[in-house]
């Protein structure tokens, strides 16, 4: 009976690796455009940061925010790259990790005024704030 149950488990860990390995690519696609998308914000928020001169608490805040978001995807490119194994599970909730930071770091960027309705407010002509598809993805 042990040996069932060891096989059966063997067979769910093996499909469970097949799937997440089918989705490799696309889990790295996703994790490119999230790394870009957070590359475009910040450009618009070191401008509005040289621009008004924000308190040091207010730069402070956005770097640990920008630095959670990075590493969260830190963590699914580990798994993309081999770097650790990674089932389902892991690579949702590092998805999840990322969805948390880019949504504290909008609703940052909304209470600073660095983003007004929605766009990026760096040079005075708004730019929209990217939706990276990391938002909505999940490994299936």
């Amino acid at each position: 009976m042990k040996k069932l149950i060891t096989l059966f488990v063997l067979a769910l860990s093996l499909t469970g690796c097949a799937a997440v390995m089918k989705a490799l690519p696309t889990i790295a696609a996703v994790i490119s455009d999230a790394q870009q998308t957070l590359e475009i914000v910040d450009v618009g928020v070191q401008e509005w940061i040289r621009r008004t001169d924000p308190p040091e608490e207010q730069r402070a805040r956005y770097a640990k925010i920008r630095q959670n978001a990075y590493r969260a995807l830190s963590l699914a490119t580990r798994g993309v790259r081999g770097i650790q194994d990674m089932d389902q599970e892991q690579y949702d909730t590092a998805f999840k990790e990322f969805r948390e930071s880019y949504g504290e770091m909008k609703d940052f960027l909304d209470e600073t005024g660095a983003m007004r309705s929605g766009a990026l407010s760096s040079s005075g002509e708004a730019e929209a704030l990217p939706e990276p598809l990391a938002m909505s993805h999940t490994v299936d």
